[in-house]
């Protein structure tokens, strides 16, 4: 069943289900639909060029070499709109605007949600469109900003800019009279077929750029290998195969301060399929699969330590005799919160890794590195947040020869940011 059918199918079988009250309040435009969000932002980095910018910096920051660069941005602009259709059926729409993009505008997400009337314990949703399937521990809210930092986690950075989904989704919390919780997640989606394309021939990176439909992120210099095989731009909501993907997560609530998941993805790409004639313009289709665990303890009122870890592999192309791509990667990240009140205190460290099984002779997509991150979190009124942050990034990536760089890199990027909502 195409994946536009079978989400229609999925929500109208909800609705069906469960009858409209008599007096549901529709709410399309007014002051509680309509919100706005911008960051502004002033950055000073060492180091190599960003990816962004044609080099194989880890992070969206150009560096000058042993010189700091600053630069003043906006980095990113909102506009959301939350209609509601009755008091069980809503929407979310959001407008983003990231200067730092190659198209700078575009649809972050746009989607249906539909909360069937609570059965006792027992809560469900359901939710149909363009959306990020539930994978950030750091991220939240209809702009699906980063909470507590500027920057998030490689895992998640990645999320952001590759792993969004077009689809449906069905989730559940239970409640039990021990005061555990269980929940339980699951999604088919489609535009999903060259996922891990950035992963592959950037590999990791530290940013808080995110993918909207329609648009498309820079490739470096491809290699002699893959010159005459592959676009220099990825589009990460694109369909090239008609088969659909699925993910599915388990939450666990064992007692009220410890919350643990786990998360598997298959986008069932097809990896020989091909969009285009030439190589200025074919984007190919990549079988990626990953598990994801996280979890998050309240160590008291004040601390809290969250984390998550990623695995999966990827392929793409034709058996020549060796498959073209075939990539392991893996990353984790530990990051510890002091709250002052409402002002809060982080500190995350990241391991990021990719393994090269095919052609690296030619194509050599092997890397490893860790990153450390301080945050200041510290709102000044009820619309506008100030932070603080500090990064450090060390990594090793052979590729990097062919640019005339040493292989092994380190970065330091200080960014200060305003984030104002209205």
């Amino acid at each position: 069943m195409p994946i536009g059918v079978t989400a229609a199918f999925l929500l109208a079988l909800a609705l069906a289900q469960t009858p409209a009250p008599a007096h549901a309040q529709v709410d399309l435009f007014s002051r509680d639909t309509l919100s706005a969000f911008a960051e502004a932002r002033l950055t000073a980095a060492n180091g190599e060029k960003s990816w962004i910018d044609g080099g194989q910096g880890k992070t969206a920051a150009s560096g000058a070499g042993d010189d700091f660069k600053i630069r003043p941005s906006l980095a990113e602009a909102d506009i959301i709109w939350k209609p509601s259709f009755g008091w069980n059926l809503g929407a979310t729409v959001v407008g983003q605007y990231q200067p730092a993009q190659p198209r700078t505008f575009g649809v972050g997400e746009a989607f249906v949600t539909y909360r069937p009337t609570p059965t006792g314990p027992l809560r469900q949703q359901i939710r149909a469109g363009i959306f990020w399937p539930p994978v950030s521990q750091e991220h939240s809210g209809p702009t699906w900003a980063v909470t507590d930092s500027i920057t998030p986690s490689a895992i998640n950075s990645w999320i952001g800019e590759e792993v969004k989904v077009a689809g449906a989704e069905y989730s559940f919390n239970r409640t039990f009279e021990s005061g555990q919780e269980l929940g339980g997640t699951i999604g088919l989606f489609g535009l999903n077929d060259t996922y891990a394309t950035l992963l592959t021939f950037r590999g990791w990176a530290l940013h808080d750029l995110k993918s909207t439909h329609g648009g498309d992120f820079p490739l470096r210099a491809m290699t002699p290998f893959m010159r005459n095989r592959q676009a220099p731009l990825t589009t990460p909501l694109l369909e090239l195969d008609d088969k659909v993907g699925w993910y599915a997560r388990v939450d666990w609530r064992p007692i009220g301060n410890v919350m643990l998941n786990a998360l598997y993805y298959d986008n069932a790409g097809n990896p020989t399929a091909v969009t285009g004639t030439v190589a200025s313009e074919k984007q190919w289709g990549w079988d990626t699969r990953f598990w994801n665990v996280g979890g998050s303890v309240k160590i008291s009122d004040q601390w809290r330590i969250k984390g998550q870890a990623l695995k999966g592999v990827t392929l793409m192309g034709i058996m020549t005799p060796q498959i073209w791509i075939d990539v392991e990667y893996q990353s984790a990240y530990v990051m510890l919160s002091r709250s002052f009140g409402d002002r809060v205190l982080s500190g995350r460290v990241d391991y990021f890794e990719t393994t090269d099984n095919t052609w690296k002779a030619v194509d050599n997509n092997a890397e490893h590195g860790m990153a450390l991150m301080a945050a200041w979190r510290q709102p000044i009124n009820a619309h506008v947040q100030w932070l603080l942050e500090a990064q450090q990034v060390l990594s090793t990536r052979s590729d990097r020869r062919r640019s005339g760089v040493a292989p092994t890199q380190n970065q330091t990027v200080i960014s200060s940011a305003l984030r104002v909502s209205f």
